[in-house]
């Protein structure tokens, strides 16, 4: 079976089945099934639902269109600043079915701010797919601070995420999406800023060993003019561990004013380990700001022996370089328990 539910915070705001009377705007966060949430919200979920990630856009989300089950509702409402984050808790235990297919719509209101964690953990023994859509939409001055986890996984799962976002004016969105293995893992991450002076961050980190296999895949529409975009990927394989980064950066024609940013860097732990990178930037307008990098190499083999010379011990010496270049990335996430656990989690399976 497989459970997919979320925790709210503790606060008075927040209402599982609310009954406003007709009319009123509720002024706390909504979170339904989207069967029931359907009555009370269909002109939004109409709106919405299939929108933003459109099932022509990609056979997975055409899949997930046609086979889920259930889905989640998430609402917040304009003016709510939900002051804790929110956590969305994917478990697979054994499942009657080869594959699952969870979709969510979050749907954030004018000027409110919400923090949330998405996490992904399995224990099925058998080899399963999991294939998520999430389609989330930013109203005006709206900010998102979104954390995806997808922990290593004891059997030989294959995991798609599909994340598909729209901004509108001067809205934020800091997405991190944390991968330390799966036999297969393809984070599909695409948002558009649709409206002038929206902002889009993206972070990701990896970590891989064995025979596992990841693909990070970004695209960022930059549609409307003054609008901001940054990418910053980090990562290491290990073993015969594959990764894949594909980044792409649209500027349309009357997207002007537009400053948009693209990094990855990656490390190579093992011979017999593999890392491709493929930056893509598409300009059509003339008085853009974009630039792009991309690193693939090893740890520095001069740093190694500077710590040796000072007594630390070649393994140590090996960790302090891992937690540095991780360190970088993790220490812009803003949940300090989420971060003690990256940096311990993380270590633990590059070291293996």
């Amino acid at each position: 079976a497989v459970a997919a539910g979320a925790v709210v915070p503790i606060t008075r705001r927040v209402h599982r089945n609310p009954t406003k009377a007709r009319g009123c705007e509720p002024k706390s966060l909504i979170i339904l099934p989207i069967q029931k949430a359907y009555p009370l919200y269909t002109s939004q979920i109409n709106h919405y639902f299939g929108t933003i990630a459109q099932s022509h856009q990609d056979s997975f989300i055409a899949l997930n269109t046609l086979l889920f089950h259930q889905a989640l509702f998430i609402y917040l409402p304009p003016h709510t600043i939900l002051q804790k984050p929110l956590l969305i808790h994917h478990l697979t235990t054994h499942p009657s079915h080869p594959s699952i297919h969870p979709r969510l719509l979050l749907l954030l209101g004018q000027n409110s701010h919400l923090t949330c964690i998405e996490n992904f953990y399995t224990q099925a023994e058998n080899q399963i797919l999991i294939n998520r859509v999430a389609e989330i939409n930013l109203a005006p001055h709206a900010q998102l601070n979104y954390y995806q986890l997808q922990p290593k996984t004891p059997s030989p799962t294959w995991q798609m995420h599909y994340t598909h976002i729209q901004q509108s004016q001067n809205a934020q969105l800091n997405h991190y999406t944390f991968s330390l293995g799966s036999k297969l893992v393809r984070n599909h991450l695409a948002t558009k800023l649709a409206e002038p002076y929206s902002e889009a961050n993206l972070y990701g980190l990896y970590a891989i060993n064995g025979e596992n296999y990841i693909e990070n895949q970004t695209e960022i529409d930059h549609y409307a003019p003054n609008t901001t975009s940054a990418q910053h990927y980090r990562g290491t394989v290990k073993n015969n561990a594959k990764g894949i980064f594909r980044g792409t950066i649209y500027v349309r024609p009357h997207a002007q004013k537009t400053q948009a940013n693209q990094n990855h860097h990656a490390w190579i732990l093992s011979p017999k380990a593999r890392i491709y990178t493929q930056p893509r930037l598409a300009i059509q307008a003339d008085d853009v700001k974009c630039t792009h990098g991309a690193t693939i190499s090893q740890p520095d083999a001069a740093q190694l022996f500077y710590a040796q010379t000072r007594g630390i011990t070649p393994q140590k010496a090996h960790q302090l370089l891992l937690q540095s270049f991780y360190d970088q990335l993790i220490k812009s996430v803003k949940v300090l328990p989420l971060q003690a656990y990256l940096r311990k989690n993380i270590i633990h399976t590059s070291l293996k």
